[in-house]
């Protein structure tokens, strides 16, 4: 009988500790009935390239990425604004020997592509949206905003929308690795039928785009 319910409380203990465990979700920042969102990654890359006769090939240099957005949501329509500042720094200036060595590395690109500067940064408008809903069985969302792929349309089965968020989508389309924006307008009914979109230049991290690395 002891052991009965000592399996019993272990049993409701473990199912209730995710609950319990999980912490409340923060409350975003408001400017007056504006929601506000600050977002800061930064990370170091540290280079050790083919060592030559000449030049810098033991190195390191850092990437700076800020986010500010200003929002609202109403029952008819959402706004946004996002602006973004990418900064690349420290880098060294001795990382393009002569030829045949050429740039060590890639801290060599980001010299070469910045006109020979050690710090760079770049600052451009994000997003910037109005959302439009319950227009009839549509919606209609117009400006400049991120774009996933596979996320287009909408399921109701709940399976369905948890494989494609695992698993689908962002493979080829997406907001980490290379971060693009599109001036674009999306329509769709509420309904998950496919969203028809129509695109008409595509903006990307300027650091980047100035590498030439891949999109």
């Amino acid at each position: 009988m002891q052991n009965a319910i000592l399996a019993s409380a272990v049993l409701m203990l473990a199912v209730s500790w995710p609950a319990l465990a999980q912490p409340p979700a923060p409350q975003s920042p408001k400017l007056g009935s504006l929601d506000v969102t600050v977002n800061w990654r930064s990370r170091t890359e540290m280079w050790d390239w083919f060592e030559g006769n000449t030049g810098n090939s033991d190195y390191g240099l850092g990437h700076s990425q800020v986010r500010v957005s200003l929002g609202q949501k109403r029952s008819k329509v959402d706004c946004f604004v996002e602006g973004e500042a990418v900064t690349v720094f420290a880098l060294p200036t001795d990382v393009v020997a002569p030829a045949p060595l050429g740039q060590l590395g890639l801290g060599g690109t980001y010299y070469t592509a910045n006109s020979n500067s050690a710090n760079n940064t770049s600052a451009f408008l994000k997003q910037a949206y109005l959302q439009f809903k319950q227009l009839g069985q549509m919606d209609l969302k117009v400006g400049r905003f991120e774009f996933f792929d596979a996320v287009e349309a909408r399921s109701s089965d709940p399976l369905v929308t948890a494989i494609v968020n695992q698993r689908v989508a962002h493979r080829l389309i997406s907001n980490s690795a290379s971060p693009r924006s599109s001036d674009r307008s999306t329509a769709g009914s509420s309904s998950g039928t496919p969203v028809p979109t129509t695109s008409r230049r595509s903006v990307g991290d300027p650091r980047r785009a100035s590498s030439k690395s891949a999109a």
